[in-house]
């Protein structure tokens, strides 16, 4: 990339002035993130806490999460986003922070690693962590707690089967789209690199998500075992009923044609947690 292209945000090109300009897009510097992280002032949040659309958000933060990836050999492209490839990402965001409530650096610790800014292990999972989040600090009741698990579950489970048509959808094109590169003519090889690099990094955004979503499967069904044995009580059992459901519908992204985060491509660890939820402890059946 060179002086004269344009940086490219999410829908589009977007050229810097003014100091900006003259620092270039790769002179992010550490001492800056780190400056940016620990007063979070970089963090601009809307509805549900999901970032505002606005310059840092749309452009600045994806552009120095593509090249933040590249830094480190995974697939990322500047290419602009194909409304499926937008819609895609604007989903994934739910599966891809930590399910539990965070503090304030920690948030930013997982939007960043969401946006590739950082590594995903930059926060790491555990499965006893929600549980552990949604009794920190007292409670009014234990059914309150089982409500919230079933809740949150359920939530993510009506998400699941949106997010799996879009990604057929950026799947579909993606395999159009590597079929174009041997049918048009006068394809340069920077063309091709970066199109083959969208079709790979498309791929590992649903590899991770499905990855994330079992992982959440593993941290709700820990919450209702170990909260049963801590309190049990009757609303344990349609908590443990919406965790099941869930497992049920992570399948569908289990039949998308994408190779697993352990190809190689996408980096990170590989391995999310077994989705083992087939046995109730709570109630039969």
């Amino acid at each position: 990339m060179n002086g004269s292209n344009p940086i490219r945000g999410p829908r589009g090109p977007w050229r810097p002035t003014g100091a900006a300009a003259a620092a270039g897009p790769d002179r992010l510097r550490p001492a800056g993130l780190a400056l940016c992280l620990a007063l979070t002032g970089c963090v601009d949040r809307g509805d549900f806490g999901r970032p505002r659309p606005g310059f840092w958000n749309d452009a600045v933060l994806p552009v120095a999460g593509t090249h933040a990836a590249r830094s480190r050999g995974e697939p990322a492209s500047l290419l602009p986003l194909t409304d499926a490839e937008a819609e895609l990402r604007d989903r994934a965001w739910r599966f891809l922070m930590p399910a539990e409530p965070r503090g304030a650096v920690d948030d930013v610790l997982a939007d960043w690693a969401r946006a590739r800014v950082l590594p995903r292990d930059a926060v790491p999972f555990e499965r006893a962590a929600y549980l552990q989040a949604i009794t920190a600090g007292g409670f009014a009741s234990p059914a309150s707690r089982y409500r919230r698990i079933g809740e949150d579950a359920a939530a993510d489970a009506a998400l699941v089967a949106p997010f799996a048509a879009d990604a057929a959808i950026v799947l579909e094109a993606d395999r159009v789209r590597l079929r174009a590169l041997a049918a048009v003519p006068g394809v340069t090889e920077a063309e091709a690199a970066e199109a083959r690099a969208r079709v790979a990094e498309n791929r590992c955004l649903i590899a991770w998500v499905r990855a994330e979503t079992a992982r959440r499967v593993a941290g709700y069904a820990y919450a209702v075992e170990h909260a049963f044995l801590a309190m049990p009580q009757a609303e344990a059992v349609a908590a443990e009923r919406a965790v099941r459901s869930l497992a049920a519908q992570r399948r569908l992204l289990d039949a998308l044609p994408v190779a697993g985060e352990a190809g190689g491509l996408c980096g990170g660890d590989a391995a999310p947690p077994p989705v083992q939820v087939a046995r109730p402890v709570v109630a039969k059946g």
